[in-house]
Parts: structure tokens; sequence; C-alpha cells
């Protein structure tokens, strides 16, 4: 087990936006999987990724989840920022 720490909620959370604009650009990508190229969704599959929420300033690009798995869920995270 992965060492966690339980982070508070914020008193006065704020809404996050949507950013549908970008998101068309990631579901349009090819990602290499094995000998053949794959779109993100099944990927993410082959995978078993069980959610995924990208970002972009502040605004939610994607937000998919599989495996049973579902936004009201509690899930352990794990940040992977490439360029923060």
């Amino acid at each position: 087990m992965l060492p966690v720490r339980r982070v508070a909620g914020s008193g006065q959370p704020s809404a996050l936006v949507s950013a549908p604009e970008m998101r068309d650009r990631l579901l349009g990508m090819k990602i290499p999987h094995g000998d053949t190229t794959c779109d993100l969704y099944d990927y993410l599959s082959f995978n078993r990724v069980a959610g995924l929420l990208v970002m972009k300033d502040n605004r939610i690009v994607l937000e998919h989840y599989d495996l049973g798995i579902g936004p009201d869920i509690t899930l352990a995270v794990h940040v992977d920022c490439e360029v923060c």
C-alpha cells in the first residue's frame, strides 16, 4: 500500500468549468498500442484505467470513469503533471 494523506475539503469550494472545445483534440489522438494504434477510450480500456480527469487552466477537459467506478466513489489519486 502506498502512503496516503487525507486532504480536508474546502469550506467554500468553487465550481469547475468544462472545456469541451479541448476535448475533441484528446479524443482524436491516435495512441500507439502494441503493433497498432487506438483511440483514448480503447487505450484506457486496454490498460484498465478506472478514472481519468484531464484539466487545463483550471478547466475540465475530460472526465472519464470505467470499471464500475463513478464520480461519487473515492479513489486513491495519482497526479502526473507534465507541464505544471
